[in-house]
């Protein structure tokens, strides 16, 4: 082969060579870098997930320690306590579970209308509760005795 042959030959060789390792180059680099923008996007949605769980969690706490100060709702938890041995299970559940009303309507349910004593003590606390759900923007709130019987449900 003459060497008019050979340099053309060398110099369009030379140029497909270099093209393909500036191409793997870019991928390289652009692979990393579309992997490290990727992460610092999940780290920011991770850190405003965080943030908004830290500040739902913070509205609960504060919700449900205004609840645990208040004397009266105290004293009305203590009564209600005491109320649940009064009244069979079945009976608080028929007044407040009703089979005629969709559960999601159970919150509404006071039980002013009532004339036994777990429905008068659940008058008293059933208020504060509800304001209580709605400024948490909890899903709901027990009252749970030690035993594990729920005695109190703000949804039933």
């Amino acid at each position: 082969m003459k060497l008019r042959q050979k340099l053309p030959l060398f110099a369009v060789t030379l140029c497909v060579a270099s093209c393909i390792a500036l191409s793997g180059i870019a991928y390289v680099l652009s692979r990393a870098a579309l992997v490290d923008a990727a992460d610092a996007r999940l780290a920011a949605v991770a850190a405003s997930g965080a943030d908004k769980a830290a500040q739902s969690l913070n509205a609960a706490l504060n919700a449900l320690a205004g609840l645990t100060q208040s004397t009266s709702v105290v004293s009305s938890v203590e009564s209600l306590l005491a109320a649940v041995s009064a009244e069979p299970v079945e009976v608080v559940q028929s007044v407040y579970q009703p089979a005629d009303v969709a559960p999601e309507s159970w919150i509404e349910i006071s039980g002013e209308t009532e004339s036994d004593v777990y429905s008068f003590r659940h008058v008293e606390i059933h208020s504060n509760f509800v304001a209580s759900l709605t400024n948490a923007g909890s899903s709901d709130i027990f009252i749970i005795t030690e035993d594990g019987f729920v005695m109190y449900s703000v949804k039933k």
